[in-house]
């Protein structure tokens, strides 16, 4: 069996495409900007963090796992604090308190939700 072999149990049809200056731009606050893509079961959302920006710590139920793509920042999960930089990855279970701050950089980060956050689906909504 191939990784791409058809092994789903039933075939669909649909999806979509979007470039990024088509999603709809959301100001968080704070030096925050995301645009998100949402799927069915899945949200992906181009995070931008200003210099000097601050996504201040939160909770909520979906899980997220993200991805630095360019610059860097401080990133506090469940208390502990972490620089991270380009290429590295995190992973905040439903639940657990998270944030981050830039210093002089900006930091663009994807993020991935599943399910689809609401919280962001009823910005863009």
């Amino acid at each position: 069996m191939s990784y791409f072999s058809e092994s789903a149990t039933t075939q669909a049809s649909g999806g979509s495409y979007a470039a990024l200056t088509e999603l709809p731009l959301v100001d968080a606050g704070n030096g925050v900007t995301l645009r998100p893509f949402t799927g069915e079961r899945v949200m992906l959302s181009h995070v931008t963090v200003a210099p000097h920006g601050a996504a201040a710590v939160h909770t909520h139920d979906e899980e997220q796992i993200g991805l630095v793509v360019s610059g860097s920042c401080e990133f506090v999960l469940d208390g502990n604090a972490r620089h991270l930089r380009v290429g590295d990855i995190y992973h905040a279970p439903p639940g657990v308190p998270h944030g981050v701050t830039t210093g002089d950089e900006e930091c663009v980060i994807i993020d991935i939700f599943s399910p689809p956050r609401r919280a962001l689906l009823d910005l863009i909504q």
